[in-house]
């Protein structure tokens, strides 16, 4: 092992957000039924009859209103979850969370940077949502519209080793496929998930199965033509930390392989926090791909290593949405402890909460929805449901 790298032991597996919303009611006051308007002072807006749950402009949640429909309108903020709706038209928008935010001039990347059209974007992916500055209102309020950032939070990415039924293996993974509600891409799969064969290199959006050790897919995608070289992604769990550095173990079902980090990449990082590890990658003249996973090595070199979310040390202070499914709940130290979990690879602190019914019952695996407060390296929850 050489020196200059962390270690670290992980199980495989899977900056404020201020809302206004058009509804009823009186804008500067807690909502009650009206007849439309836009939400701008402390409460919020009400949301209407679309159902969401938007946040004043003071960052507390506003009550919804009784006004015909509206759209929750994304400030400044962060926002973490699974696309539900893509709407693409002249005014381009992606309902995350049960939020409508608007995308228009968004530059949007991969997990390694590369560079992807708003055209890309389906429901299924899972996406972080970051505006360090606003967007403008459709009433000229709010202030200077700037470039939101978007970034795909894929799970997988590699060659597909087989195919059995509704299970995909690849990079020593399993991924489940659910028929009727997996999504994909219908351009590279035109035949839907029928079209996927061993050896295509597919990016996998998901969900983990901790209980079971397998990838529960929302969105699947195939490239028709990779380049090469490239990476090959893998999101995961620590189970241990080595204080001497950071050696990886993926350990899904009967998966058990150790992965080098680059020194200082997992720094802070502790047993159930989320991980994402990406491998160099060739394609070989034979049409087969390469990388260390094929040297069968004791331990496999990473090429990076990061954690999960996007979350940065500036973005403290701000509010943020997270919905998604708990893949941590406790610490190692203290187990029981249920205000603290892990979302999308954002580690969230409940503990200020006065009462928190749905963080007395939380397990891994359950879905919930947190409102709060950024607090690097994870969120401070103001709402858990």
């Amino acid at each position: 092992m050489k020196s200059m790298h962390w270690r670290i032991t992980l199980i495989s597996g899977l900056c404020a957000l201020l809302l206004s919303a058009c509804g009823g009611g009186d804008p500067n006051t807690a909502q009650g039924p009206g007849t439309g308007g836009t939400g701008g002072g402390p409460g919020g807006g009400g949301a209407g009859g679309i159902g969401l749950t938007p946040i004043g402009n003071n960052g507390d949640v506003g009550s919804a209103g009784g006004g015909s429909p509206g759209t929750s309108l994304f400030y400044k903020g962060y926002v973490s979850g699974t696309i539900e709706l893509a709407i693409l038209d002249t005014t381009p928008s992606v309902t995350v969370a049960g939020l409508v935010l608007p995308i228009s001039g968004a530059k949007a990347t991969r997990y390694d940077g590369t560079p992807v059209n708003l055209e890309a974007l389906q429901a299924g992916q899972n996406i972080e949502v970051l505006s360090d500055a606003g967007f403008s209102t459709s009433n000229g309020t709010g202030g200077t519209a700037t470039t939101p950032l978007i970034r795909l939070h894929e799970q997988l990415r590699g060659p597909v080793s087989s195919v059995q039924g509704d299970t995909l293996t690849l990079l020593g993974q399993t991924v489940r496929l659910d028929r009727a509600s997996t999504q994909v891409d219908a351009t590279s799969l035109p035949q839907g998930l029928a079209s996927i064969q061993a050896g295509d290199l597919i990016t996998v959006h998901a969900s983990l199965d901790v209980a079971r050790g397998q990838y529960l897919a929302t969105h699947i995608s195939r490239e028709a033509s990779p380049s090469s070289p490239t990476t090959f992604l893998l999101e995961g769990l620590i189970a241990t930390v080595d204080p001497l550095g950071a050696t990886v173990l993926l350990n899904m079902g009967s998966d058990l392989t150790l992965y080098e980090c680059p020194i200082g990449s997992l720094k802070g990082r502790q047993a159930g926090d989320t991980v994402r590890i990406q491998l160099a990658a060739t394609l070989q003249a034979n049409g087969q791909w390469h990388s260390a996973l094929n040297d069968h090595q004791l331990v496999i070199p990473a090429s990076h290593c990061e954690a999960a979310s996007s979350i940065s040390k500036g973005q403290t202070g701000i509010s943020a949405v997270v919905a998604g499914v708990v893949t941590r709940v406790g610490t190692a130290s203290a187990p029981s402890q249920k205000r603290d979990f892990t979302v999308n690879g954002v580690n969230v602190d409940a503990s200020a909460l006065a009462t928190c019914p749905v963080c007395d019952s939380l397990s891994v695996g359950s879905t919930v929805r947190v409102e709060g407060t950024l607090d690097w390296p994870g969120l401070r929850a103001g709402k858990v449901e």
